[in-house]
Formats: structure tokens, C-alpha cells, sequence
């Protein structure tokens, strides 16, 4: 891809709060510095945008056009990163799909998010092959080859295209992605990207379902650009921090971080899937300022590896992980030089709402999720969806920047005079979430 790819898109008036604006405002701002380390690779800002356009000029060429909704069910890997950003970069809606679900899951969730063309990642189909999940629960995929496609499961679906799968199969794979860009310019990729506007739903994840069928929470690029930068500051990342987060990119809990990473130019160090042995090696090499682990039982499989002794944690910082307060103590004395970050997360509040603020003292630190984000606001309500004290273990409504306000979940308006509206800078953090709290209602859009 030629390197005055970028320089043309620079040149439009794209808006920075949109994924695609905040991807290239990063590549102008920090060309040459780190961006993304995954499966083994690397690349610079500069770099990376112009892998995502040229992906992008493949989506334009296969005909996604703005508002689609373009499916990815991959394992973690560069490929899927790319093909995140380009979706975004053109118009299209990413819906990111839990990689370990099942045929039922399957049949639930593509004809549910109406996707129209789905990206299938074969790249570990020794261990989840996912051509007989979908030719189970859409029976027309077992002899389609490309070409007109009618799924009457799934009457949006028009498309899938495999991408890292080196067995013979009939569905289109990379190569026809690859020569759709071939008549597409740059321009084009500039047309779209210019035509995007930050209050567009760009993402639809689904939440766990762990009561129910997931719900298929939609993000805005506002909201994702917003609190990307509100976790940016809730651990004063800039562009010398490198952040090492291990979780599937299907969730918020590495959206959220890449984000973060793209407003400060900090990069992001990602991993196909957890292994202590390669995480270990991981870390040794490239010695992170932020582990954004999440599980303890990640870090409990960091701590006990027998190569544990030999990580140089002397550039670490920040460790963020969740769990017990006992537990996360004694994390604490594990890492003894970074500064142990919780958090309370909410899919349909954009991932987190509030993070630890690294600046309150430890007792504040481990018995709290942290300040609301900025931006955001949070009221608890009692069982008759009246308002009640801070402190109470109750219902929660959220609302703000990083939900959809208009559709929010919630009975009863936000009153002014008892929302907690913390921002995440010391000096505007009022109120601290109680560990523990019952956080039943989220404010966003569903469907």
C-alpha cells in the first residue's frame, strides 16, 4: 500500500470522534511510534492505518455500504483488528461475535444483529471450526460457493468470507477480498470514512446472557471515542505506555483499552489466546507499563508460572484486575511498584463506566470501583424506582456519553440533584462505586 494513502485521507475533513477519525488523528499525531503488537507482528500508527485502508477498499469493493452490518467471528489475532477498524473506517456497523459460540448461539445471534456479510476466522480450526456450526443452523451455506446467497434462518445474510483457514473449502476467502480493492481508490475509502458522523452506531456487541438470550448491546462512535479517552485518563496513559491485554477482542474489555490506546498513541499488545508460557515470554519481552488482565484468573496463572521471577516489572505501572478484596492485596504485593486499578464493567455503558482514579489511597483503591467516568451518571433506585442514599445496594441506572440516552432502560429521568456525576480528575471525583453494588439497569440502546 502506498504511503500517500494516508496523507490523502489526512487531508479530509473527517470527524475525529468517529473510530476511523480517532485512528487516523493517531496515525497524524504519532506516526512512528508503536500502534499494535499481535501474533508476533508490529506495527506503527502510519503503518496500521494504512493496512486498515486497504482492507477497507476491499469492504467497498465487496459492496458493504454504510450502516451494514458486517459480522466477525474470529479468534483474537491481527487480521481481526485490521478488519475492525476498516468496518468502521467505511460506514459499516462491526458486530463482533463471541468466538466460542455454539451452533444454537449461532442461529440466534447472525439473524438477530441482521448481519449481511460475515467474516469467518478459520485460523484455529483445529480447536473451534466453525464451517459446521454455521452449515448446522443455515443448512444453504453447506453448498453455496459465492455468488447469490438466500439463508431463510437469516434472510440479511448475503455474504461470508473466510480469512486464515488453509484447508480447501467452497466460501470465498481472503484472495476475493484482496482483488475487490483492486478497483476501489483511495478516494473512496476518504468518501466514506468524511461521510461517517460520531452519532452513528458503530458497534454491536452482544452481552453474556447469562440469565437470558444475549442482548445485542449498539455502540455509537461518540461513545466508544469518549470513554476510550476517559480511560486514557483514568490511567494517564500517553504515548509511551504500552498496554498488554490478553482478552478476546469480542468484548469491551479490549475495545475499550484500544481506544484508550488510540487517543494517546500509547500502543496495544494483544494476544491470539491466553497461555501463561506464552504470556510469560510476552511480558519478559516487552516489559508492559499496563497489564490489563481483568481475571484474577489470569493473574494467578502469571503469578505461580515458574518464570515469574524473571519479569522485569521496573517499567510496570498499572495492574488492573477485579476480584476479591483479600485477593487483590495480595496481587498488590506481587506488583509491588504499579498501582492496582478495579473497575466495574457494563457492556451497554460502553464497557467501563468507572476505573479506580489512581491517585486515592489504597484502602479507596480495593474496596471501590472507582468514579464515575466523566461524562457519565449513575443513580440508584430502590423497588419502587424511587431514588434512594448513596451506599445502598440497589438497582443502578446509568446515562451519559457513553450509552444512548434516548433509549435508555430506565423508568425514571436521572434527576439532576441525586445523580452521581463524577468525573474521573481528582479534583471533580464526588463518589466512589461501593464494591458489591447490585447494578441490574443499564442505560443504552438494545435490541
Amino acid at each position: 500500500m502506498p504511503h500517500t494513502a494516508p496523507l490523502a485521507l489526512a487531508t479530509a475533513t473527517v470527524d475525529p470522534m468517529t473510530v476511523g477519525g480517532t485512528l487516523m488523528v493517531a496515525a497524524d499525531r504519532f506516526a512512528d511510534r508503536p500502534a499494535l503488537i499481535y501474533d508476533g507482528s508490529e506495527a506503527t500508527y502510519t503503518q496500521l492505518l494504512e493496512q486498515v485502508v486497504e482492507r477497507a477498499r476491499g469492504l467497498i469493493g465487496l459492496g458493504v455500504r454504510p450502516g451494514d452490518h458486517v459480522g466477525i467471528l474470529a479468534p483474537n489475532g491481527w487480521d481481526y483488528v485490521v478488519l475492525y477498524y476498516a468496518i468502521e473506517m467505511v460506514g459499516g456497523c462491526a458486530v463482533l461475535l463471541n468466538a466460542r459460540y455454539r451452533p444454537d448461539d449461532l442461529g440466534y445471534v447472525v439473524p438477530k444483529a441482521r448481519i449481511s456479510l460475515l467474516f469467518v476466522g478459520g485460523h484455529a480450526w483445529q480447536f473451534c471450526d466453525y464451517r459446521p456450526m454455521l452449515t448446522e443452523v443455515f443448512p444453504e451455506l453447506a453448498s453455496w460457493a459465492g455468488g447469490d446467497l438466500h439463508v431463510a434462518a437469516a434472510p440479511a445474510l448475503r455474504m461470508v468470507v473466510e480469512l486464515g483457514d488453509d484447508r480447501p473449502g467452497l466460501w470465498p476467502a481472503e484472495d476475493v477480498l484482496m482483488a475487490a480493492a483492486r478497483d476501489v481508490p483511495v478516494d473512496a475509502v476518504t468518501e466514506r470514512a468524511v461521510a461517517v458522523r460520531a452519532e452513528d452506531v458503530g458497534l454491536i456487541i452482544f452481552s453474556s446472557g447469562t440469565t437470558s438470550r444475549p442482548k445485542a448491546c449498539m455502540l455509537t462512535h461518540l461513545s466508544l471515542s469518549r470513554m476510550g479517552e476517559a480511560m486514557a485518563h483514568s490511567f494517564r496513559l500517553t504515548e509511551h505506555d504500552r498496554v498488554w491485554d490478553p482478552l478476546p477482542l469480542f468484548h469491551m474489555s479490549t475495545i475499550l483499552p484500544m481506544a484508550g490506546c488510540r487517543a494517546t498513541g500509547a500502543c496495544f499488545i494483544g494476544m491470539r489466546h491466553f497461555s501463561a508460557d506464552e504470556a510469560m515470554k510476552l511480558l519478559i519481552e516487552r516489559r508492559p507499563t499496563v497489564q490489563y488482565a481483568g481475571f484474577p484468573t489470569i493473574i494467578s496463572a502469571l503469578v505461580t508460572h515458574p518464570a515469574f521471577e524473571r519479569y522485569d516489572q521496573s517499567a510496570l505501572r498499572i495492574n488492573h484486575v477485579v476480584g476479591p478484596v483479600d485477593l487483590m492485596r495480595r496481587y498488590a504485593t506481587l506488583f509491588p511498584g504499579a498501582t492496582y486499578v478495579n473497575s466495574y464493567g457494563l457492556t451497554e455503558a460502553t464497557g467501563v463506566p468507572c476505573y479506580s482514579d489512581v491517585d486515592d489511597p489504597d484502602e479507596v483503591l480495593f474496596t471501590t470501583s472507582g468514579p464515575i467516568c466523566d461524562g457519565m451518571e449513575l443513580a440508584i433506585f430502590g423497588e419502587d424506582d424511587a431514588i434512594v442514599p448513596e451506599g445502598s445496594r440497589e438497582k443502578s441506572a446509568f446515562a451519559g456519553s457513553g450509552c444512548s440516552p434516548a433509549t435508555s432502560t430506565t423508568r425514571t429521568p436521572l434527576p439532576p440533584l441525586s445523580m452521581r456525576k463524577a468525573g474521573c480528575a481528582p479534583e471533580t471525583s464526588a463518589v466512589s462505586v461501593p464494591r458489591g453494588a447490585s447494578f441490574m439497569k443499564g442505560a443504552s440502546r438494545t435490541c
